[in-house]
């Protein structure tokens, strides 16, 4: 990315390879409460699934890919990850089946940092 110096800006690999598995996981975890809530969520929950399913990878992406430390950007967005994971938990009552399913999605974005030893 070009700065106002003209000099090119590098991306660290994370911001691409956590973009690409975020999406996916996302949207994953913003399709569970279709099922908690029989197929018509209040319009809160359907408002936070568009939020966290479609908007908020792009989001984080943009974030990090202009912040000036793009790895430390990258560790924020996956502590956001969590933090709306466990809302999704908390707001479908600790469901076992969502509680698994979105902490699954949000264990395959902590890999991409931390390996599976972590």
């Amino acid at each position: 990315m070009a700065t106002a110096t003209g000099t090119m800006r590098k991306l660290h690999p994370l911001v691409t390879l956590d973009y690409r598995v975020r999406v996916v996981s996302m949207v994953v975890v913003a399709l569970i409460p279709l099922f908690h809530f029989a197929g018509r969520p209040p319009a809160p929950a359907l408002a936070g699934m568009v939020f966290t399913g479609l908007l908020w990878p792009q989001i984080a992406y943009l974030v990090a890919k202009n912040s000036r430390d793009t790895r430390a950007a990258e560790f924020r967005n996956l502590l956001f990850d969590s933090f709306f994971v466990g809302c999704w938990t908390a707001g479908m009552a600790f469901s076992l089946f969502a509680w698994r399913v979105t902490c699954v999605c949000c264990l395959h974005t902590s890999s991409t940092h931390f390996g599976t030893g972590f």
